[in-house]
């Protein structure tokens, strides 16, 4: 069972909205940072990686940045969701505080170094809560994106974060162990 592409889109869609309404008042919410950590489970890392892509692209335009950082950083956390789904507990959403912290660590410390370089203790101090607020922003996003992402995926059929990819897993177990005997 696969996700629809529809559903992958309004999610997107939704995150850059709320990820751009945010920035105008000056909060890094990094909505869009933890769709495609979603997403990077659901649909593997080969096409996820051209949805980070393009979905960073999306972002540096609807934001008028002159320099293109987004999909770069939005690459590194569907690389970060790729190592969470190999070493990560899969087992609940609460346990998605961790990477969600991770996220927005990467997302927001690329970001602000990268388009704001901050160089005086004035700029290097709002740029400390900036990140600290974004790490503990997308900490608490990332499990309730997921819990209301798998609860559409799930009303709609199709695949949720928990369960994706263990058809995969089983097949391979199974192969292994005739392969084995």
């Amino acid at each position: 069972m696969k996700t629809g592409i529809s559903f992958t889109f309004v999610a997107i869609f939704f995150a850059l909205l709320g990820e751009v309404y945010a920035g105008s008042f000056g909060v890094i919410l990094p909505l869009l940072a933890a769709v495609v950590f979603y997403f990077t489970r659901i649909h593997g890392w080969k096409s996820s990686l051209a949805l980070a892509f393009a979905s960073g692209i999306f972002l540096d335009f609807a934001y008028g940045r002159e320099q293109i950082a987004s999909p770069f950083v939005l690459l590194l956390v569907a690389l970060l969701s790729v190592f969470w789904t190999l070493r990560g507990n899969l087992k609940s959403h609460a346990v998605l505080l961790i990477p969600g912290a991770l996220a927005g660590l990467i997302y927001s410390l690329s970001l602000i170094f990268v388009l704001e370089s901050p160089g005086s203790i004035g700029q290097f101090s709002s740029a400390t809560v900036k990140i600290l607020s974004s790490v503990v922003l997308s900490a608490i996003a990332l499990p309730i994106l997921a819990f209301i992402l798998d609860s559409s995926a799930g009303f709609l059929k199709y695949e949720k974060y928990l369960s994706a990819g263990m058809e995969r897993k089983d097949d391979r177990q199974a192969k292994s162990a005739n392969e084995g005997s």
